[in-house]
């Protein structure tokens, strides 16, 4: 009958290898003034934390780790910029997503996979991140169909959503149903917002619950729409996600795959060693993305999907028909003051940016479509987020177009006409 300890401890972890003698040299050049050079020496090898709990089967607690290099098209939006941690007073920053492995006493994978999501966007609207008890607290509050406590039943769709509306957010779910390259570059567009998605993932009669925190593309490129109102975008190769029974951001390859007229979106984890852990993931398909939003972001990533295939004939005939297949699309939703700083240093003749951002009024955040000629920017096209979109007037979200090269901006203006108001173009 005795209770577990109650002290937890923390591993920190550098890519550079020192002794103890190593680490009293640092100490002591910090105390004598050198705190700025140690902090930076030791910033740029840090790799985070893990915090170790005294429970025998689940000691994984709150752990925050450095993601993979940036390269190779690997993405990281979702992740929460600027993490500290402090080792004897020395604060060292990194980015990271928190990751915690499921206790099954106040959480299993949904909570935790919702708890990492809403870690990011909370502290992004400058609210302090929950817990993960908080989480199944709020899930459960008005919708229980299990124990709450101890967590074995897990959490529905439904709970999940609940959940994010009770810590101010607006639940937007997506289905893959047959439309699986509408669901992918939903995915791609909320990641590159910066909101991590939660992925409910079936395998047999079982869901699990993952939390996506980036992603790396492909070389291919996808192509959405319908003749000729067709945009293209980089495909989605791999995500990086965090799996409580695999660990922090676990690589998944997305594929997919037709059964029986059906379309469904399945997950594989590349085999990385012969532990057999891939198996967790095998014949594992796709069936939910949930996404925690600010709940005044009325535009969605299908809508702005729709927005730019509708403009995609006008880009092809600005550039020129014979350049048409070398065009492709971007979405996110930022802050309208990121994307003004942002703007600023794009490269744009500054005459033409300092009267857009005196002549646009923007919604608190923005829908961005970026249009690239051969992978350099041709285009910015700025949406309103916060009206209902209508399909009566889809180009009414349209706020600005922002022209690369000023060489552009006077026949865009006059191939708009009635479809978008050439005011708008800069």
């Amino acid at each position: 009958l005795r209770p577990p300890s109650p002290h937890a401890s923390r591993i920190h972890i550098f890519a550079l290898e020192f002794d103890e003698q190593a680490w009293q040299t640092l100490l002591k050049r910090a105390a004598g003034g050198d705190l700025e050079d140690v902090q930076r020496e030791l910033n740029e090898t840090y790799l985070g934390f893990i915090t170790i709990r005294p429970l025998q089967n689940t000691p994984v607690g709150r752990t925050l780790l450095r993601t993979y290099g940036s390269t190779n098209g690997r993405r990281y939006e979702p992740v929460i910029r600027g993490c500290s941690a402090r080792i004897m007073g020395i604060e060292l920053k990194f980015d990271a997503l928190p990751f915690v492995q499921q206790d099954q006493g106040v959480g299993a994978c949904a909570s935790v996979a919702l708890w990492a999501s809403l870690a990011k966007v909370t502290r992004a609207s400058g609210m302090r991140a929950p817990t993960p008890f908080s989480v199944t607290q709020a899930a459960t509050k008005n919708w229980v169909t299990d124990r709450v406590v101890p967590a074995a039943g897990g959490l529905e769709l439904g709970q999940l959503a609940n959940a994010v509306r009770e810590f101010g957010f607006a639940p937007y779910t997506i289905k893959v149903n047959d439309n699986p390259q509408m669901f992918l570059w939903a995915l791609k567009v909320y990641l590159n917002s910066g909101v991590p998605a939660i992925l409910l993932v079936r395998k047999g009669g079982e869901m699990h619950a993952i939390a996506v925190a980036g992603y790396r593309e492909g070389t291919t490129l996808v192509e959405m729409g319908e003749h000729p109102r067709v945009h293209r975008y980089n495909r989605l190769r791999r995500i990086y996600a965090h799996d409580d029974r695999i660990g922090p951001y676990g690589k998944m390859d997305l594929r997919e795959e037709t059964e029986d007229d059906w379309k469904r979106i399945e997950v594989h984890r590349p085999q990385v060693d012969d532990s057999g852990d891939s198996e967790l993931l095998q014949d594992s398909y796709i069936e939910y993305a949930l996404y925690p939003l600010y709940p005044k972001l009325r535009l969605t990533a299908p809508e702005l999907a729709t927005v730019a295939a509708g403009l995609s004939p006008f880009f092809k005939l600005l550039v020129g028909v014979e350049f048409s297949d070398r065009i492709t699309t971007e979405g996110s939703f930022l802050l309208n003051g990121q994307y003004l700083k942002d703007l600023y240093s794009a490269g744009v003749d500054s005459h033409r940016v300092a009267r857009m951002v005196q002549a646009t009024h923007l919604s608190r955040y923005v829908g961005l479509l970026r249009w690239y000629l051969d992978g350099e920017p041709l285009a910015d096209v700025v949406c309103d987020t916060t009206d209902i979109y209508r399909e009566s007037d889809p180009y009414g979200a349209v706020l600005a177009v922002v022209l690369f090269d000023g060489r552009y901006v006077g026949p865009a203006q006059r191939m708009a006409k009635d479809r978008v108001d050439e005011n708008k173009f800069f």
